[in-house]
């Protein structure tokens, strides 16, 4: 569901959703989707045949929770991407079936990736424990990589006299 302003957006974003995703936009009698209600979806989705859908997209934009549609109407009601041009990563990435009827999408999905990292990390620093090593400010840093710790990354640094590669380092 979207509003009329960014109902534009929205349709060539469907478009290019993977095709296991049968989706169709509808769109609010209302400019901002973000300025939609949780009684403004209701009242909206009251004239929709809701048995023809298997779950129910609004913006990320939305502040409310979709907790009390969801209650009202009984169909699944999940915040989208805040922006519709990330709703193909979005459905590409993530069951939509998952996603939250309070945190928009693109938030789910970065929280996600930071305990993927997270877990990662955790991974490397056991694997890095098993291999001959040094601590340093009690990390330990492969004395035979990979893996590698990156201590800092200065870009351009063949550009940077010694003196202001000091000064970067």
């Amino acid at each position: 569901m979207t509003g009329r302003l960014a109902e534009p957006i929205v349709r060539r974003a469907a478009r290019k959703c993977p095709s296991k995703y049968e989706i169709e936009v509808s769109v609010m009698p209302l400019s901002v989707a973000s300025l939609a209600t949780s009684q403004s979806i209701i009242s909206h989705l009251r004239s929709v045949r809701l048995e023809d859908y298997d779950l129910i997209m609004v913006s990320g934009a939305i502040q409310e929770s979709m907790r009390p549609v969801k209650d009202a109407l009984g169909i699944n009601v999940v915040k989208g991407p805040k922006h519709a041009s990330d709703l193909p990563a979005i459905l590409s990435l993530y069951d939509p079936r998952k996603l939250s009827p309070d945190i928009p999408a693109d938030i789910l999905l970065a929280k996600e990736m930071i305990r993927y990292a997270e877990e990662a990390i955790r991974e490397i620093e056991l694997a890095v424990d098993s291999k001959p090593h040094i601590k340093v400010n009690g990390l330990p840093v492969p004395i035979d990589p990979p893996p590698i710790r990156i201590v800092s990354e200065i870009p351009d640094v063949h550009l940077l006299s010694e003196e202001d590669l000091m000064m970067a380092a």
